[in-house]
């Protein structure tokens, strides 16, 4: 099929979504989500196979073990949870109901365990004086995120029978609100693990957080007493998807989480998928459109750790082209005052997708945007080069709304959806129509986008250099320009030509070249000094990292004591997936430098080989010595 033709077909269908009939079938979602009991939730699930069955694609429910044991991909299934009723009320000095379940939205976080009947009731205590004071038999009260860090071991051993937390991106803004937590575990990974203890947790507003703070600043002894009825199971968790079958089994693939409680967090991607589904599946039976080229699948489940069973069947995830998260659409910038974020597939997993993303964008876009590098980040951990294709995603970001009692449907902007929703129809079609003749009508398109990305990332190092050694400068250099050549490179699956991707390669250097002496003379301050291997160089260039499975170590299943499962590094997923099986770990850490665009201290490289020996302990790599090169005589 003609380039032309895919792209003129793929505009008209888009123009099919409407953001009246999301809003219809979000309002469906939410009414399942709104109260984050499974229970309730699983039945969103259903709603998504019914919806993909009454399109008429081929649907099919999977059913995950959810008991806090199962993994799949390194990513522990949480247990199933429900709640019935909850109440936090203060007894002294006051009298004063703060929260229940019935009537205050988040109260209660994910998984939180049952109280006695009676409820418990302690005093409560600062953050900041728990170290000054005895906390057993007491409350904590946070303002801050560390308390989702904290460790929560200690603070059982401690004593501490529960943490009131007032904490929310709301603050001062939105001081009644209520952050919703969806869970916080004692390991690396989003969820508590059945084998881990539980410690009660109950969110407030940052009002009440505030009330409680001025009766202890004035001597007052609070005490409180909490109640929490609800259900902490092994059950199954649900994925629902729909296919339309392509010429090819071979699938493009677009996912989006279920089973949180928010319009933009994500009913509205929801319902917007099951659109999808819908007008393509009946345009093709009606014959105003023609079969794909490749599959379309349509997935709906758990974030991450519900998507994980699906990629880890390895020659499952190998079947997909091309993958897109669907998350996240709707929160208006104007009341978040923040951009839209377009994700970008990862550098050692490129795609030519990015150009077409980029294309959407310009023709679709009307609101302010920014955008990344892929980073394997929530559903974009398949784009991981030893698990399935690469990724993207566009996200309206929610900015103080997120996981926050007040992202309701006022905060959403409806042109917005329509827009995004559009861009992402357009996207999968594309992807999904286009055939070794499409792709190398493309490849002219794509090489233009490569040039403008060149020129981009050239204009970055330039504002860079100084603080790059002469090594460092042209080792990022040789990095933004082999991310380009490999953009162009990536039509091959798609069926495009070698001698014509070679062409477009040929073309690009030719821009290259140019713009290499505009940037030599860009460069005007000197750059760093050259500076001498130190040790942790030297160490790491004598290690080989070799993935010994297609996981990227998440929730750290392999290592049995719960107790012993470090936090990761930054950017571990990317650390893990730059490892090739050839390249040194100094190779990988410098990679992972110019990735992310920054420069890591000695503390910290030294932190990257400490990890990489804990995750080869563990069996996820193996480190090896590099084979000496046999002297010439």
């Amino acid at each position: 099929m003609k380039l032309k033709q895919i792209k003129r077909m793929v505009s008209l269908v888009s123009k099919r979504v409407s953001a009246k009939q999301i809003r219809a079938g979000s309002l469906e979602f939410f009414e399942h989500e709104k109260n984050y009991n499974y229970r309730e939730m699983s039945n969103s699930a259903d709603l998504a196979l019914q919806r993909f069955r009454a399109a008429g694609t081929r649907a099919e429910m999977r059913l995950i073990k959810a008991d806090g044991v199962t993994a799949n991909l390194d990513m522990i299934m949480p247990e199933c949870w429900d709640a019935y009723g909850a109440k936090l009320e203060i007894l002294s000095p006051v009298k004063e109901v703060l929260a229940e379940y019935s009537s205050t939205r988040f109260m209660l976080p994910v998984r939180c365990p049952a109280t006695p009947p009676e409820g418990i009731t302690g005093e409560l205590v600062l953050e900041s004086d728990m170290e000054k004071k005895d906390v057993r038999g007491k409350f904590i009260l946070s303002f801050t995120y560390k308390m989702m860090g904290w460790n929560k071991l200690e603070l059982l051993e401690k004593g501490v029978i529960g943490v009131i937390s007032a904490w929310g991106d709301g603050g001062d803004r939105f001081p009644d609100s209520i952050r919703w937590t969806n869970g916080w575990g004692c390991g690396p990974g989003w969820f508590q693990t059945r084998e881990e203890p539980r410690l009660l947790m109950v969110n407030v507003s940052y009002n009440h957080g505030r009330k409680l703070t001025k009766l202890l600043n004035r001597g007052d002894k609070v005490i409180l007493k909490a109640f929490a009825d609800t259900k902490t199971y092994a059950g199954i968790q649900k994925t629902a998807t729909g296919v339309i079958p392509g010429k090819r089994k071979q699938e493009v693939v677009l996912l989006g989480h279920l089973y949180e409680p928010m319009p933009t967090d994500n009913t509205l991607c929801a319902a917007a998928m099951c659109d999808f589904a819908g007008i393509v599946s009946r345009l093709i039976a009606e014959k105003k459109l023609p079969k794909p080229y490749y599959s379309i699948r349509f997935m709906l489940g758990q974030e991450k750790y519900g998507f994980a069973e699906f990629y880890s069947d390895s020659k499952r995830a190998r079947n997909v082209v091309a993958n897109m998260n669907f998350d996240g659409i709707g929160a208006d910038h104007r009341k978040t005052d923040q951009p839209a974020v377009v994700r970008y597939a990862p550098v050692c997993n490129t795609s030519f997708s990015d150009v077409l993303l980029d294309q959407l964008l310009r023709k679709h876009n009307t609101i302010p945007l920014i955008t990344e590098r892929g980073n394997f980040s929530d559903d974009t951990f398949m784009g991981d080069p030893r698990i399935s294709a690469p990724c993207n995603w566009i996200l309206a970001q929610e900015g103080c709304f997120h996981h926050h009692s007040g992202n309701t449907y006022d905060i959403v902007d409806w042109n917005g959806v329509e827009e995004k929703a559009r861009i992402t129809l357009e996207y999968v079609l594309t992807m999904a129509y286009l055939d070794p003749q499409a792709a190398n009508e493309y490849i002219p398109e794509i090489a233009r986008g490569a040039k403008r990305h060149i020129d981009l990332e050239f204009a970055k190092l330039v504002r860079r250099a100084p603080s790059l050694t002469p090594q460092e400068l042209l080792a990022n250099i040789n990095f933004v320009i082999g991310w380009q050549l490999d953009r162009i490179a990536t039509l091959r699956t798609f069926g495009a030509t070698k001698a014509n991707i070679r062409k477009a390669q040929d073309t690009l250097n030719q821009h290259i070249e140019k713009k290499l002496s505009v940037f030599q003379k860009a460069t005007t301050k000197p750059a760093c000094r050259a500076k001498e291997p130190g040790p942790e160089e030297r160490q790491a260039a004598s290690l080989i990292p070799v993935r010994l499975v297609n996981e990227n170590p998440t929730d750290l299943k392999r290592e049995k004591n719960f107790r012993r499962r470090r936090q990761h590094v930054a950017y571990h997923e990317s650390f893990v997936a730059w490892m090739d099986g050839k390249r040194d770990l100094w190779s990988v850490i410098k990679l992972l430098e110019m990735d992310y665009e920054t420069q890591f201290t000695s503390d910290q490289i030294k932190e990257y080989i400490r990890y990489a020996q804990d995750i080869a302990r563990l069996g996820y790599i193996r480190l090896t010595k590099p084979v000496a090169k046999a002297s010439r005589a």
